[in-house]
């Protein structure tokens, strides 16, 4: 094993993080919820789109069994390969750049700019680690560039989902 190769495995560091950031949704949210989702289905049969009715009934099921589920919490890994978060691998050959959104010494959000058109950017809580030790293990191996959370995914965190 060559020397650059150990450097490249020493610059790895893991953690736990949850899928999603867990809101407690009252029973008034679940309510409103259902109001539109039934006013828009009732729309829908009206204008002679049954199908559609029977799709955001649906919707509205799967919505009301996501809101009460708990997120699973992933392992993440950053090595010499690329970013590892729970069963998805992202090569630093698919990855464009990253940033680290800092809220307190134990608390940041990493964000990562993908190549990919579908998943332009993958968004990963940590806790437990400085900032700026993810920082200098990343700067090993992609460019810092600032990045933000798209504004349809603040939006749906905003309506609690």
């Amino acid at each position: 094993m060559n020397e650059e190769h150990e450097q490249i495995e020493l610059r790895a560091v893991t953690w736990e993080a949850p899928e999603y950031e867990h809101v407690k949704r009252s029973a008034d949210w679940y309510w409103s919820l259902w109001i539109i989702t039934i006013s828009l289905t009732v729309t829908a049969i009206v204008f002679g789109n049954v199908l559609l009715g029977i799709l955001l009934i649906l919707s509205g099921f799967s919505i009301t069994l996501f809101g009460h589920r708990k997120p699973r919490v992933s392992k993440c890994k950053i090595d010499g390969r690329g970013i590892y978060v729970g069963e998805n691998f992202y090569p630093y050959t698919a990855l464009d750049s990253f940033w680290i959104e800092e809220f307190d010494d134990e608390r940041s959000r990493l964000i990562v700019k993908s190549q990919k058109k579908l998943v332009p950017y993958i968004i990963i809580p940590v806790e437990g680690i400085p900032a700026e030790y993810l920082r200098e293990v990343l700067d090993y191996y992609l460019p810092e560039e600032e990045h933000h959370e798209p504004i349809f995914t603040r939006l749906m965190e905003y309506l609690g989902f």
